[in-house]
C-alpha cells in the first residue's frame, strides 16, 4: 500500500503545482486588467472633471448673455418710449 500511496502522492503534487501555475497566471492576468482599468478610470475621472468645468463655464456664459439681453431690451424699450413720447408731443 505504501507504494500506491507514493504514486498517488506524486499525482497530487503535479495537480497542485499545475493548479498553482494556473492560479499565478490568472493573478497576473487580473493584475494587468486591474491596472488597465485604473488607467481608464483615471482618464474618465479627468474627462468628467473637465466636462463639469466646461458645463459650469457654459452656464455662467449663458446667464451673462441672458442678463445682457434683458438689459438691452430694457434700454431699447426706453428709447422706444421716448420716441413715442416725442411723436405724441409733435402731433
Amino acid at each position: 500500500m505504501s507504494g500506491t500511496d507514493d504514486l498517488y502522492g506524486d499525482l497530487e503534487e503535479i495537480e497542485q503545482s499545475t493548479i498553482i501555475v494556473k492560479l499565478k497566471e490568472q493573478i497576473q492576468k487580473l493584475t494587468q486588467e486591474n491596472q488597465q482599468l485604473q488607467v481608464i478610470n483615471t482618464e474618465l475621472t479627468e474627462q468628467v472633471t473637465t466636462l463639469v468645468q466646461d458645463r459650469n463655464h457654459l452656464e455662467e456664459n449663458t446667464k451673462a448673455i441672458y442678463n445682457t439681453a434683458l438689459r438691452e431690451i430694457e434700454r431699447k424699450d426706453k428709447i422706444i418710449e421716448s420716441l413715442q413720447s416725442l411723436a405724441r408731443v409733435k402731433k
